[in-house]
This record gives structure tokens, sequence and C-alpha cells, in this order.
């Protein structure tokens, strides 16, 4: 073989590290192929084929107003398939473009409800 180990260094830590302290889930926001943004509460199906979103909600940018050099946009949340009764979803992977933290204060507004 050809790694470290075998060149007589050291071997490598391979072990994970999971942080167990997290009390809620992780929120994320969600990217569909067609363009659609959702932050929810997102979990991976053991096998990584799906995803269940957990509360999702559809994250919409709006421009409010623009002044001279100076445009403003607000943040509006609505319920991600409103006439579903269940409010954790799940979707297949090959739906989801990408998936990325959200900045602090969009995860606080979307907690804040």
């Amino acid at each position: 073989m050809n790694n470290q180990y075998d060149r007589g260094e050291e071997a490598p830590n391979t072990l994970c590290e999971v942080d167990i302290t997290e009390a809620s889930p992780a929120v994320k926001l969600v990217m569909f192929i067609n363009g659609e943004e959702v932050i929810c509460e997102l979990t991976e199906s053991f096998d990584g084929t799906t995803y269940k979103l957990n509360k999702p909600l559809r994250v919409m940018v709006q421009a409010t107003s623009s002044d001279g050099n100076e445009r403003t946009s607000t943040i509006a949340f609505s319920d991600w398939m409103p006439l579903s009764e269940d409010r954790t979803i799940t979707v297949n992977r090959s739906f989801i473009a990408t998936i990325t933290n959200p900045i602090e204060s969009l995860i606080t507004s979307y907690r804040n409800g």
C-alpha cells in the first residue's frame, strides 16, 4: 500500500467527531432544482436517498424600496406545501440543488416564527 502508515509515519486519526451537544436539529437552507428556497430543520435518511424537512417554510426576498442609490429588501416566509396536513415532509434527494447554512439572522427569524 502507499499510505503514511506503510512509510513508517504515524497513522492519521480517522475517527469522525460528532457534536451531540446541539439541543435542536440543524436548521438548513435548501434550494430545489426549480430555484425555490426553503428553510427547515433537516435530516438525511440512513441510505442517503431522501431528506426529511421538518417545519419547512418558503423563503422569499422582496424588494421594498429603492431610494436613489440604496435598495432595501425584506425576507418573507410562507408555508411550503400549505395544503399538506404534514409538517414533516420527505423529499427525494434528486430534487435538491444545494443545501447550505443560513445566515444567523435568518435562523433567528425562523425559530422566532
